[in-house]
C-alpha cells in the first residue's frame, strides 16, 4: 500500500461509524440530502468514497427493492482544466466515467435512447447528455450514485467555462427529485461552498457537513499492529 492508494480493508481502521451512516442514509429515502466529507488532506475522505461506492453498488433501496443503487466516482482535480472545453469535461464525466463503466446492456439502452446512432460523439456531449443518462438509468430501475471527490473544484470549472451555474443546481435537483445521488467531498475550504452567492447562489441548501477528523487512538494503535513498518 502507498498513500495515493485506497487502504486494503485489514488497514481500513476506524471509519465503520461513518460507513454504515453513509450506506444507511443513501440506501433510505434521505438520500435527497447529500452530504460532504470535509477535512484535512490525508485523512483518509477519498477511501471512505471508494469503500462507500463498493458497499453500497448494487444495493436495493430500502422503500422499493425493484431499485438498485449504481455507483460512480467524478474525482474532479483527475480532469485537466486548463486550455479543455465544457465538452472535454462531459465526455470525462459522461463517457469515461458513467458510460463505459456500464454493462453492455445498459450501455446498449442508452444508445438506443438517441437512437440509431447512439450516444452522440465526444465534441457533441453536454449537461443535458449527463441529464438523459440519468433519465435511462431510472427507467430500467437504476439509482445512479455518483461521489464527487475534491468538489471545491467546481469554484475552477465556473472560472474555466466548463460548467455554468446551473450545474450545482441540477445535481440538487436530481438529488431532491430522488433520480440520482450524491456525495461531495473536500478540504476545509469545501464547507464555505454553500455560502458563495458568487459560484452556487444557495443551490446547494440540501446539503448535510460530515466532518472526517483523525482517526481514535484505539484504531491507530491497531493500524501500527497490522502495518509494523509503519
Amino acid at each position: 500500500w502507498t498513500i495515493s492508494h485506497t487502504p486494503e480493508e485489514h488497514i481500513f481502521k476506524g471509519r465503520e461509524k461513518e460507513l454504515n451512516t453513509l450506506v444507511n442514509h443513501y440506501l433510505s429515502k434521505d438520500r435527497s440530502l447529500t452530504y460532504i466529507l470535509y477535512g484535512l488532506t490525508r485523512t483518509g475522505k477519498s477511501s471512505i468514497l471508494d469503500y462507500l461506492r463498493n458497499r453500497i453498488n448494487g444495493k436495493p433501496l430500502m422503500e422499493d427493492s425493484t431499485k438498485k443503487i449504481l455507483a460512480f466516482k467524478w474525482y474532479l482535480n483527475e480532469f485537466p482544466y486548463k486550455n479543455s472545453t465544457s465538452a472535454q469535461f462531459w465526455t470525462w464525466a459522461i463517457e469515461t466515467n458513467i458510460y463505459n463503466v456500464l454493462t453492455d446492456k445498459l450501455a446498449a439502452k442508452i444508445d438506443a435512447s438517441y437512437g440509431e446512432e447512439g450516444l452522440p460523439p465526444a465534441e457533441k456531449l453536454s449537461q443535458l447528455d449527463f441529464i438523459k443518462i440519468v433519465d435511462v438509468l431510472n427507467d430500467n430501475n437504476f439509482v445512479p450514485f455518483i461521489t464527487i471527490d475534491e468538489f471545491s473544484f467546481v469554484r475552477l470549472m465556473l472560472k474555466e467555462g466548463l460548467i455554468d451555474a446551473t450545474f450545482v443546481s441540477t445535481l440538487r435537483n436530481l438529488a431532491l427529485t430522488g433520480k440520482a445521488s450524491f456525495v461531495y467531498s473536500g478540504t476545509y475550504d469545501i464547507k464555505e461552498l454553500p455560502k458563495e452567492k458568487e459560484y452556487i447562489a444557495g443551490q446547494m441548501n440540501n446539503t448535510l457537513p460530515m466532518p472526517i477528523n483523525q482517526i481514535d487512538e484505539q484504531f491507530a494503535n491497531e493500524l501500527i499492529e497490522a502495518c509494523p513498518r509503519l
